[in-house]
């Protein structure tokens, strides 16, 4: 009687074993489909151009470099000539690439200047590598450009 209880003990400990090394496995510190994303370092200023060419968005964020928690970004946009882009409908989007999800919170955005906007409550609500897309939306076009960067 006692050999049957410590086996079943025995099996049920290795049970949980398992359980706990499929729940390391697919945890959030691996991105999905294949191995984790390089993160960009964060510079104050770092400059991307979107996707089609159209635009060039410097990023700077407060705190510098992002943090967890509720971020403020300056971006400066300017079209192929450097001419500064005023008037556009800017969306910012931050996604966790590793655990596929979004922020909890829509930033604010308001342009302060010609072609200068500020995105306010940008949340990034863990640490680990994120991506926040950049999409400018003008009468003529519209077009995105992503930074990637790991928030501590």
């Amino acid at each position: 009687m006692a050999r049957v209880f410590w086996r079943s003990r025995a099996l049920l400990g290795l049970l949980l074993l398992l359980l706990l090394g499929a729940l390391a496995a697919t945890s959030c510190g691996k991105q999905r489909g294949g191995t984790a994303a390089a993160a960009n370092q964060y510079r104050p200023g770092m400059v991307a151009r979107t996707e089609e060419g159209l635009f060039s968005i410097a990023f700077t964020s407060e705190p510098g470099p992002p943090r967890m928690g509720m971020n403020t970004l300056t971006l400066q946009i300017s079209d192929t000539a450097a001419a500064p882009v005023s008037g556009a409908f800017i969306k910012v989007s931050p996604y966790m690439p590793a655990h596929g999800h979004g922020s909890n919170s829509q930033p604010a955005i308001f342009e302060t200047a010609p072609g200068l906007y500020r995105a306010e409550l940008v949340e990034l609500q863990m640490m680990g590598h994120w991506t926040i897309t950049v999409t400018v939306n003008t009468i003529e076009s519209s077009d995105a450009a992503t930074f990637d960067f790991e928030v501590q």
